[in-house]
């Protein structure tokens, strides 16, 4: 209030610009971004110009423009740390391209600071966008302006932080953890105070990983680090914000730690009970593996062989003779042409379809059509509808991708039959392999 009543407007922004920093850290982040409100008003009101260049000694009073635009990019950089503190990165963001457009002709002696001020932030959006590639683009750019021009610890730990994080994302483990084995080195070296809140995270991550890994000394490890954070960090929030010491949950993470060492002390007293179980699991395993794989061996040598037969025509049945003393020639040619229309349309998937209804469809009796199915199909009824039926499905779930997206029960319906079990069944029994199977291969076989 003192420095607004001087009219000391340079001052003041530079004041209110500090005040919003430490308030976004350690106290209340809507009461940062008010400020910042507050202090971006100033910053871009028409008569900021006027007044820096009145309160400002006369010596320099010709850089007034670079000292507003300075104030100007200085203040779409707290909207951007105010933001990333929220949580809210698209207006992060959104402030960020600002920067970007004002930095675009800005040749001042601070261009290669405000640069990597960019480079940095960039960094950090586009890891909480999402969008990692382009995170870890930023971190090396970062890394050749770090070497350039000598900077502090401080980036070189964010960059590593953050790159490990984006390639743990795309599932790069091995790249993902060096870097963050970087960054948790220069906290021990002499970066302990640098970022706190990033060293938190990094803590965090480093701890869940070893969590999935079961390693129990490096878990201690990292518990320790997060208590030592925490006690660092609980210095500055009585400050500003007393309440949000009652975030940290030390004791917790004290007693995580105390159960860990319980854990490793019972786990040497059961290594030896460990171990003889480990040998009897590898042994079974070994068996199921070998059988698993011979298994798969036979059935992939069943799909290979049912893959060529569905290139190719259905043959129409066997080559055998009829006995025309049993069935009338006519009676044949007839019964096989209203098989032929009856396998075009599809009839076969009808549900409840036996013998004596086709036969009555076909205006025949029962004995004529199975003599001729069987002696023309060179199988009994049943056989034949099964392999219709089945033969229908393996071209439906081969040609159609969207088939192949149905469950087990709904392509037996489909199919004209009225259970999983039963579809599943006639499927193994045709081709020696379960359509469950059959519909993985070709969908492998499809990426």
């Amino acid at each position: 209030e003192k420095i607004e009543q001087t009219k000391n407007y340079s001052q003041m922004v530079y004041v209110m610009d500090r005040l919003i920093h430490l308030q976004s850290d350690w106290g209340n982040k809507e009461k940062a971004l008010d400020l910042q409100n507050r202090r971006h008003a100033i910053v871009s009101s028409q008569g900021y110009f006027e007044e820096v260049k009145k309160s400002t000694r006369k010596a320099i009073q010709g850089n007034t423009e670079y000292l507003v635009r300075s104030d100007l990019m200085s203040s779409y950089q707290s909207y951007i740390y105010c933001y990333l503190k929220l949580k809210r990165y698209d207006s992060a963001n959104y402030y960020l391209e600002k920067l970007n457009y004002e930095l675009t002709n800005y040749t001042e002696i601070d261009s290669s600071w405000q640069t990597i001020w960019v480079t940095e932030a960039t960094m950090e959006i586009q890891y909480y966008l999402g969008n990692y590639n382009k995170s870890i683009e930023a971190s090396d750019s970062l890394q050749n302006q770090i070497n350039k021009n000598k900077l502090g610890l401080g980036q070189e730990k964010n960059l590593r932080l953050f790159k490990g994080l984006s390639l743990l994302k795309l599932d790069n483990h091995k790249e993902g953890l060096q870097q963050l084995l970087l960054a948790d080195s220069i906290f021990d070296s002499n970066g302990r105070n640098i970022y706190p809140h990033y060293n938190r995270l990094l803590f965090e991550k480093l701890y869940d990983y070893y969590t999935t890994t079961g390693e129990s000394e490096k878990q201690i490890e990292y518990l320790d680090k997060i208590i030592v954070v925490d006690s660092l960090m609980k210095v500055n929030y009585q400050y500003f914000e007393p309440e949000h010491i009652r975030l940290f949950e030390t004791p917790k993470l004290l007693e995580a730690k105390e159960t860990l060492i319980t854990g490793l002390q019972n786990k040497n007293e059961k290594s030896n009970r460990i171990i003889r179980w480990a040998v009897a699991a590898l042994i079974v395993s070994l068996f199921l593996i070998f059988y698993y794989f011979n298994r798969q061996v036979v059935y992939k040598k069943r799909f290979e062989t049912l893959q060529k037969n569905t290139q190719q025509k259905r043959e129409e049945g066997a080559s055998k003779n009829v006995n025309r003393h049993d069935v009338p020639t006519e009676i044949i040619s007839d019964i096989l042409d209203k098989l032929q229309k009856f396998e075009a349309a599809h009839g076969y998937l009808a549900k409840d379809l036996n013998l004596n209804r086709l036969a009555k469809k076909f205006h025949t009796n029962a004995n004529y059509l199975s003599r001729t199915i069987n002696f023309k199909k060179g199988m009994n009824f049943r056989q034949y509808l099964h392999d219709l039926r089945i033969e229908y499905s393996v071209m439906e779930l081969l040609v159609h991708p969207e088939y192949r997206k149905y469950t087990i029960r709904a392509i037996a319906k489909e199919c004209g039959y009225r259970s999983a079990e039963s579809f599943s069944k006639a499927f193994y029994k045709k081709h020696g392999i379960y359509p469950s199977y059959y519909i993985a291969k070709i969908n492998k076989s499809a990426i």
